[in-house]
């Protein structure tokens, strides 16, 4: 059965304070009680919606795997060359991690305290992901845009970068994301493209 509109609301704001505790606190150090308390409920009715802090974690993870799956649906529609790609990739990655800050540090941190079964879907998932760049790090070497490396430690290496970025990024600091895009782009781009492509 779907939540009422009233439902949601207070599910968005159950998930919204853990996320902030979990962040703080770690997830394994955060009890249901600290969750409630910290959203002014009785531990009884924060199990109304949600039977453990398991059942939460999978729902920010559930969540995130939404945001990565319209990614990869934008990816693979693309109409546009391999390094207008690789750019587009970097972008909209950068943009789930500079404005879903809370959701991609505990997506990236507390990957591995997902209960079992939901684990290994989301291990799929992102390897989905993953392979979708590597197809179009293939593309790219084919057509002789990108450089003749392993398409697997390229795509790995991407990510890596872009990911990393949830756990030193500041909303308020020096640094816009506009300006880290655009950083990251021309660091990776102008890495991985043949020297010909770039001119």
């Amino acid at each position: 059965m779907e939540p009422t509109e009233k439902q949601q609301k207070r599910i968005d704001q159950i998930i919204n304070v853990a996320l902030k505790i979990f962040r703080k606190e770690g997830y394994k150090a955060t009890t249901m009680r600290a969750i409630a308390k910290k959203l002014g409920m009785n531990q009884g009715s924060l199990y109304y919606y949600f039977n453990s802090k398991a059942d939460i974690l999978v729902e920010i993870h559930r969540r995130m795997m939404n945001m990565v799956i319209e990614q990869q649906k934008e990816f693979e529609n693309l109409q546009l060359s391999s390094e207008q790609k690789l750019a587009k990739v970097i972008e909209r990655i950068l943009f789930i991690q500079g404005n879903y800050r809370d959701y991609a540090y505990i997506f990236l941190r507390e990957f591995s305290s997902l209960p079992p079964a939901y684990l290994k879907k989301v291990r799929e998932a992102a390897d989905d992901y993953r392979k979708i760049l590597e197809k179009i790090i293939v593309e790219g070497i084919e057509k002789k845009r990108v450089k003749k490396l392993n398409p697997k430690i390229i795509s790995f290496a991407l990510l890596g970068m872009c990911n990393w970025m949830a756990f030193w990024y500041n909303k308020r600091g020096p640094v816009s994301l506009p300006e880290i895009t655009e950083t990251f782009s021309t660091i990776f781009l102008d890495g991985v493209l043949e020297r010909s492509a770039s001119k």
